[in-house]
């Protein structure tokens, strides 16, 4: 069930990785910016914990070095790749048919 708010814990257990690599990564990417409480505890947004989960594949999966995830994330962070990834397989079952149909 989506929440609207994760604690570090929370988003630690979610990508498995510690507490001090998620505030690492809050300081090495400056566009992680989780909100804080007076206290000081971090207050992560579904957006925060998607781009965690980006950084995640990239640095974790992919092996990118840290630079090389921040200069794609900020290449790209405008591009949706879920959406465009549908809409390119609409898209290729449209050409099928045309395809099946003109065959």
């Amino acid at each position: 069930m989506l929440k609207e708010t994760y604690t570090i814990a929370e988003v630690s257990d979610i990508i498995k990785e510690s507490h001090s690599l998620l505030r690492f990564w809050e300081q090495r990417f400056d566009f992680l910016n989780p909100k804080k409480k007076s206290s000081g505890d971090r207050i992560y947004s579904i957006k925060d914990l998607e781009l965690i989960k980006k950084i995640h594949f990239l640095v974790k999966k992919r092996g990118y070095t840290l630079d090389g995830a921040d200069r794609f994330l900020k290449k790209f962070k405008y591009l949706n790749v879920e959406k465009t990834l549908i809409d390119l397989k609409e898209m290729k079952t449209f050409f099928q048919d045309i395809l099946s149909k003109n065959s």
